[in-house]
């Protein structure tokens, strides 16, 4: 199961509905109906709206869906309609209710919903069926207005991170193929330069690529870019700030280059991951952005705590230390050290 979020917020919740339960533009929607919904639209678990009679309701919906907003006169600049779909291999199917407990545990996970406790009000949602894809991919799109029943704007956090854990936790539920690298929403293709080096790796003498945990240390027969996404992701889906990043990507044999502003005052606005070569050639580096876009330094920061950037500054020399001296190996041992682990 694969989650993707819009990564920009709409403005028009009641014409991306209309666009969902219609019949499609470049390629036709079949038997859209409501999986799940919120409970003030009023609405079934199921509802089919898939024909012209149905355009009425469908627009009852978008009022609903958005008419509380409307009445506060509120716009965030930013935009309020948030999308996710999630979408399945050919040939894996899910049933409606099942389809309904991934929409609905999304919901809660990312405090869509109410919580009496802490006094949150819930925000309007509908998750919506129009079919499988063109390649044959089942799958939903979930809507949401940010703007809360209070009037006050949710905001989704590390979205990305919480749906692709959820995409892992609902693959094992219901016996779905696993979708490997988890977590982390995706990585980037590699060159045919990257693909060759890691065939000369594997032909030296490594095995195949072991299934294990994502934070291990990069196997040599996998590109660099996919070994170093996958183990970035699971760092940024893990660490609870930056230092404890940085600690969790190193330790994993990983180099990392800070990037510091212009200014020169120590501020760190971006980092670079390179691991060791077994040949001892000059390590390929990549920025962030380019593993993922979601592992760019400031998408990271925006989901740790305010400050800990701040905390970091010690733990960014200490790995631009690490990587501009790695240890000498052993005269006895050919092979450079299995991991580079900067002080913590």
């Amino acid at each position: 199961m694969i989650a993707k979020i819009a990564t920009r917020y709409g403005t028009d919740i009641g014409g991306l509905v209309a666009y969902l339960l219609g019949p499609g533009r470049r390629h036709p929607h079949r038997d859209q109906h409501v999986i799940a919904a919120d409970e003030m639209l009023e609405i079934a678990d199921g509802t089919l709206l898939n024909t012209p009679a149905h355009r009425q309701r469908i627009r009852e919906l978008g009022y609903a869906l958005d008419d509380h907003r409307v009445a506060a006169g509120i716009t965030p600049p930013r935009g309020w309609v948030w999308q996710c779909t999630f979408s399945l291999p050919p040939g894996e199917r899910l049933s409606d209710a099942q389809w309904a407990v991934v929409a609905r545990t999304l919901i809660s996970r990312l405090g869509f919903d109410d919580d009496p406790a802490s006094g949150r009000a819930a925000c309007r949602w509908i998750a919506i069926h129009r079919g499988p894809s063109p390649t044959g991919n089942d799958h939903i799109s979930v809507v949401v207005n940010l703007v809360r029943e209070d009037c006050r704007t949710a905001d989704p956090g590390r979205s990305w991170i919480t749906a692709s854990r959820l995409c892992a936790e609902m693959e094992q539920r219901f016996g779905l193929a696993p979708v490997p690298g988890r977590p982390g929403r995706g990585r980037a293709g590699y060159s045919r330069a990257e693909a060759e080096r890691a065939r000369r790796a594997q032909d030296a003498g490594a095995g195949p690529v072991p299934e294990a945990d994502a934070l291990q240390a990069p196997h040599p027969a996998e590109p660099d870019r996919v070994a170093l996404s996958r183990i970035v992701a699971a760092a940024a889906a893990r660490s609870t700030d930056e230092a404890d990043f940085l600690h969790q990507v190193s330790t994993a044999g990983v180099w990392v280059r800070p990037r510091y502003a212009a200014e020169a005052d120590g501020e760190v606005i971006g980092y670079a991951v390179a691991r060791p070569d077994p040949e001892h050639r000059k390590p390929i580096w990549f920025s962030g952005g380019r593993l993922a876009r979601e592992l760019t330094l400031p998408t990271l920061r925006a989901g740790w705590p305010s400050g800990t950037a701040e905390h970091a500054r010690a733990h960014w020399a200490q790995c631009a230390q690490a990587w501009m001296d790695p240890p000498v190996p052993d005269a006895a041992d050919a092979g450079p050290p299995d991991s580079v682990t900067p002080a913590d």
